[in-house]
């Protein structure tokens, strides 16, 4: 049993495949689980989520039990992933006053059906568009009805959830040094996030209609993004994409992007954990990235008021 339960902290990703958790105690893995999910919880047909099936939620509850994951550990979520939204906006500059957040909700809101949102909200480094006028912002919000049908399903099973983080801050935070592109291979969705020393300066969330992106797309999809970062002007050159997701599990498809980009590829295998040797496949497995960023900011102090974003 691993004491001190309060000191744990669990990361936890509703996916529409799986959901996936991941306890981290002073940067080390101390227990994993994934929930295969089945057609229940896959996203409704009219592009909203589904009702959070709670057998899903009980399985992921007691696997964690079993490996000796208690009440007391912080539990850090992700929004379901068809409430996700991203966008770079020109606003205001923070200096003129303006809510800055309020202005990015509603902005999202306009693309996702007028649907309530919250958003979190980071400026872009100025680079070569520097000078005056509007400040260019990386906005990631997600639907407030989303967040509150996770909040409430995992409760009712006895996980308290403490905070709702981004996935762009969270995969951040395993990318790696640098100026990395990080491409999340989803089963519903494809993320890509530019990651700067572990903050996002751009994201690009598009939601799949078949389980499978086709490869020609995905390489198109990564060099357009690629190709909108260069042209805003970014400080620094991309120094290497970093895959990750359950599709990153696919050797063909990730030697195809290996040759299609000129530069450093790489399949996210564990960067910015210790792991026990009863976890060493945590260690290899690039489908819990995100879950392992979630951890990993659960584990440091949190902020006097929890982000939902």
């Amino acid at each position: 049993m691993i004491s001190r339960a309060s000191h744990v902290a669990v990361g936890f990703e509703p996916a529409s495949d799986a959901f996936r958790a991941v306890a981290v105690r002073g940067g080390r893995v101390v227990a994993a689980a994934e929930i295969l999910a089945g057609a229940d919880s896959r996203s409704g047909g009219d592009g909203g989520p589904s009702p959070m099936p709670l057998s899903m939620f009980r399985r992921l509850r007691n696997s964690m039990q079993r490996q000796g994951i208690d009440a007391g550990a912080r539990w850090i979520g992700l929004p379901p992933e068809p409430s996700l939204a991203a966008a770079v906006l020109d606003l205001p500059p923070r200096a003129s006053g303006a809510p800055i957040e309020s202005l990015a909700a509603a902005e999202l809101a306009r693309g996702a059906d007028r649907r309530a949102m919250e958003a979190a909200v980071w400026e872009i480094p100025a680079g070569r568009r520097s000078g005056p006028g509007p400040v260019s912002y990386l906005a990631v919000g997600a639907a407030t009805g989303g967040i509150l049908e996770i909040v409430e399903a995992a409760s009712r099973v006895g996980i308290e959830l403490h905070a709702i983080d981004t996935p762009s801050t969270a995969i951040a935070r395993v990318s790696g040094p640098g100026v990395r592109l990080a491409v999340e291979l989803g089963s519903a969705s494809l993320r890509i996030h530019l990651c700067h020393s572990g903050t996002p300066v751009f994201s690009h969330v598009r939601h799949l209609q078949d389980a499978v992106l086709p490869t020609d797309r995905l390489i198109d999809e990564i060099d357009r993004c690629a190709t909108y970062i260069a042209g805003r002007g970014t400080r620094a050159d991309v120094e290497g994409i970093v895959l990750s997701g359950p599709g990153a599990r696919d050797g063909v498809l990730v030697d195809r992007v290996r040759r299609e980009f000129d530069t450093a590829v790489s399949v996210w295998r564990g960067a910015g954990l210790a792991s026990d040797d009863a976890m060493q496949s945590l260690h290899a497995d690039p489908a819990f990235a995100q879950a392992a960023g979630l951890a990993l900011w659960g584990e440091r102090a949190m902020p006097t008021r929890e982000r939902a974003a």
